[in-house]
């Protein structure tokens, strides 16, 4: 029987702002793949069953914010009811940012033919606009059916500080000091009148004057600080996890395609207030291969605005 596996919602939107070490999202990878090759000696995949490649083109925009990006599905071994397939994606924002995402993913379709399990592996990096390079991998399982899907997402970050910026402010005091001191010299001056008899005595007046002199010197002193401060702002990565879960509205037949989902995020932040809130995500399947997007957040703290629209087109290609 031939296995419908919905590629396309891969990962949607998928935040980068943490980062498991590489060791552990390629250990994760390399597992992936063993399991993999373990199930082709048994269940192999007849050539009418296999899933092509397929591209992702597309355009969102937030508050002030655009990104464009290109997304690749590449299956690299299928079973009858199991796929593994690699994710690269690439992504560019404005000022100067840009985002680089390479994952594994196995999708197994269940015994009763209407679910699928899966599990992911994501090795991240970002560059910010500070031009600062953020590395991370990410782990993540999926349920998907077809009127319900869920997705879980677990991130440990890169947690070292990186300087996003500065700057630096002068200030110039001006202190005046003056000194007083006062020094007093005296001289004293005697003089001598003419001589005279007295009674059988000669005599001579004598005449003392005493002056005292004061000096006051006053000694002004003048002195100039500038003080330069710097002031440093700092970016890292945040550990923490994001969940969401979506339900297909039961439309007309010919009406497009819509699914709903709810979500929640919470990611630690050793340095302020932790980055948590709601989210809830609207899908529509215009056209077999165009899907429309909105995307809305309780803050703007996780991606720097509270909602996301955008538009994606989904191709399929051979690469064989």
């Amino acid at each position: 029987m031939a296995i419908f596996l919905p590629l396309e919602g891969c990962r949607l939107w998928r935040p980068l702002v943490s980062s498991l070490t590489l060791r552990a999202g390629l250990l994760l990878a390399g597992l992936l793949a063993a399991g993999s090759a373990a199930l082709s000696e048994t269940d192999p995949a007849r050539p009418s069953d296999r899933i092509s490649d397929r591209a992702t083109l597309g355009l969102r925009g937030g508050d002030g914010s655009v990104e464009g990006y290109v997304d690749f599905i590449i299956p690299t071994w299928q079973s009858a009811s199991s796929v593994l397939f690699f994710n690269p994606r690439l992504g560019l924002k404005d000022e100067g940012a840009g985002e680089i995402n390479v994952g594994f993913g196995l999708r197994h379709l269940l015994p009763n033919q209407k679910a699928i399990l899966g599990a992911n592996a994501y090795y991240d990096s970002r560059y910010t606009p500070a031009g600062n390079q953020i590395n991370q991998v990410g782990l993540g399982l999926e349920f998907l059916s077809e009127h319900v899907d869920a997705r879980v997402n677990w991130y440990d970050a890169d947690n070292d500080p990186r300087l996003a910026g500065f700057y630096e402010t002068q200030q110039t005091d001006v202190t005046v000091t003056a000194n007083t001191s006062t020094r007093m010299q005296q001289t004293t001056t005697v003089d001598w009148g003419d001589p005279f008899a007295q009674v059988h005595q000669i005599l001579q007046d004598q005449t003392q004057t005493t002056r005292t002199t004061t000096t006051t010197t006053t000694t002004t002193t003048t002195t100039t600080t500038v003080t330069t401060k710097r002031f440093e702002q700092y970016e890292r990565g945040l550990d923490g996890y994001d969940a969401e879960v979506g339900v297909k509205l039961p439309l007309p037949a010919k009406a497009p395609e819509v699914k709903v989902f709810v979500g929640y995020y919470d990611y630690d932040n050793p340095v302020g207030r932790d980055v948590q809130g709601t989210k809830g995500r609207i899908q529509v399947r215009a056209r077999d291969y165009l899907y429309l997007d909105a995307e809305v957040f309780e803050n703007d703290d996780l991606n720097g605005s509270n909602y996301f629209v955008g538009a994606r087109v989904n191709l399929p290609f051979d690469l064989s």
